[in-house]
């Protein structure tokens, strides 16, 4: 009566570990997206096929019936390690896609499996002999094991175990939410690999039946729960050495000297060089086009980097611009926050850096050509604007005003030159700037800020230590540190200046000198037509 009972447990519990992987098989289809997804169904259709025959041929008496069962039963014996593998090294990122072929040479030996379950009694590969032992009503088959079950029990526990490996290492590398992911898949799978070393060994509490497809309605049990406490399937992990592979910036991570310990495969791609090539080198030698030696990146400092990098492409040997980002790196993790919010290295220990190149080409492009075409566009404002007016002060009060807003410029103004003195008298002011560096009518000969000639130039006037002349400190003392001077010649004849400024230093730069060159130009020229109808009308008066 024992063994009855005992029997009905057994073929109850599979026929429910069964249901319980069928239920299971829409939820997961329905996130068959995620990676990991369509390999977890798979396996709850091979857990649900093991159970069910396992189940049938429990309730089963005669030998011949009982063997009928046992092919249907290995293909869901074989296919369970295989599709736990698939699942672990997806879930993991550590195969982000199983190809045919390499899903097809991972199951050869599951196919072979099959076959020579089917077709035992023609080589005893699988077993040399079955029996069945037990009472009437709760009769279980035994084997006497072949060689090639054990070949497929090897093949089976690598799987599993190499699955194993990949949640392990995960599970101690991720965040709470996706640690809890891999523990709940590594509980949910040594449940019945744990179950499946007590039958093989013959240490189970169930004498001579399986535990192991019971044990599978405990382990999709495990993945319900992780489905919804953890969003299996939802939040899915991405290995951090995937995803540094497949990332299209070129990363390198340098020691505390600057020299490269790694790189990544668009680094090497970036240089035109294996890894191993790269290992040891000085990322400045090892970079193409003789980086200069002053560039933030050759600096052992891993302050921010305000320059971008132009490195000769070794394919198409046209120039590349890249966008450099570095972060300090620490022995301690909360070193490496602080080193990388601050840039300050100081007793962080021998960290090095982790320097990021990313392809800005396209985007430099296009920005220069809104700037060329923003530039053409005030040029032509201004320029329209001044040919309205035909006297010389309206002129350098519309060139002035329109620059101010346009550019636009803290404060900007217009400087005629007075032929008898010598001076340049200040005859426009424009600008939201308070308290103007320069006055209306105030007068100036120290003409050092202005670059002579049409060419225009940029100084810096952060530095007011440095010795400067009183017309450029006037400038700095009311806080203007950048500033571009323009002298307005035509026909080889000066006739004065337009200076503007900025508060930030270095904020006009070689872009706004090239728009005053074409704006001085325009007034300068204007200026010259304004001053030959006077001349005229002075003539014809006379006359």
């Amino acid at each position: 009566m024992l063994m009855l009972e005992t029997s009905s447990f057994v073929a109850a519990a599979t026929f429910v570990a069964a249901v319980v992987a069928l239920v299971m098989t829409p939820l997961l289809w329905n996130r068959r997206q995620a990676p990991g997804a369509v390999s977890v169904v798979w396996l709850m259709i091979a857990a649900a096929v093991w159970s069910g025959g396992y189940g049938i041929e429990v309730l089963l008496d005669g030998l011949d019936d009982k063997l009928l069962l046992v092919p249907v039963q290995y293909v869901g014996i074989t296919l369970v390690p295989v599709f736990w593998f698939i699942t672990a090294a997806q879930l993991t990122g550590r195969i982000r896609t199983f190809t045919p072929r390499l899903l097809t040479v991972m199951l050869i030996v599951p196919a072979v499996t099959v076959i020579l379950t089917a077709t035992n009694s023609s080589h005893n590969l699988m077993w040399s002999d079955a029996f069945i032992v037990g009472e009437p009503g709760s009769l279980s088959l035994e084997f006497i094991r072949g060689t090639w079950f054990w070949i497929s029990l090897v093949y089976s526990y690598i799987a599993f175990f190499a699955g194993f490996g990949f949640l392990l290492y995960r599970a101690f590398a991720e965040t709470s939410m996706f640690r809890g992911q891999m523990i709940a898949a590594i509980v949910a799978g040594t449940i019945p690999l744990g179950a499946n070393l007590l039958f093989v060994t013959e240490l189970s509490p169930l004498g001579v039946f399986d535990p192991t497809p019971m044990s599978f309605a405990a382990s999709g049990a495990i993945i319900a729960f992780s489905y919804i406490r953890f969003k299996l399937f939802d939040l899915v992990p991405i290995a951090v050495d995937i995803l540094v592979e497949r990332i299209p910036d070129a990363m390198f991570v340098l020691d505390s000297e600057g020299h490269i310990v790694d790189a990544n495969p668009a680094a090497e791609r970036m240089i035109a060089r294996g890894g191993k090539g790269l290992i040891g080198r000085h990322l400045c030698d090892a970079l193409p086009g003789n980086l200069a030696v002053d560039h933030e990146l050759c600096s052992r400092s891993p302050a921010a980097v305000n320059r971008d990098v132009v490195i000769e492409d070794p394919t198409t040997l046209k120039p590349v611009v890249y966008s450099p980002t570095v972060t300090a790196l620490s022995d301690n993790a909360s070193d490496a926050r602080d080193t990388k919010n601050t840039g300050d290295t100081r007793g962080k220990g021998p960290g090095g850096r982790l320097v990021i190149l990313r392809d800005v080409t396209e985007q430099r492009k296009a920005s220069e050509t809104l700037r060329r075409l923003a530039r053409i566009t005030t040029v032509n404002a201004i320029t329209t604007d001044v040919a309205a007016v035909h006297d010389v002060e309206s002129i350098m009060d519309t060139a002035t005003s329109r620059l101010a807003d346009l550019l636009p410029a803290a404060h900007a103004c217009g400087l005629l030159l007075d032929p008898d003195s010598g001076e340049f008298v200040v005859v426009n002011v424009a600008g939201p700037h308070e308290p103007p560096p320069l006055r209306l009518n105030s007068r100036t000969s120290d003409s050092v800020i202005l670059t002579p000639g049409p060419f225009g130039g940029d100084h810096d006037l952060s530095n007011v230590a440095v010795r400067l002349d009183d017309f450029a400190y006037r400038f700095a003392a009311s806080g203007l540190h950048s500033v571009v001077g323009h002298t307005l010649s035509a026909n080889g004849e000066t006739y004065g200046a337009i200076i503007v400024a900025r508060a930030d230093a270095g904020s006009l730069g070689p872009a706004e000198v090239e728009l005053m060159n074409a704006v001085g130009a325009s007034v300068a020229q204007a200026i010259y037509g304004a001053r030959l109808v006077d001349d005229l009308r002075s003539m014809n008066m006379e006359l």
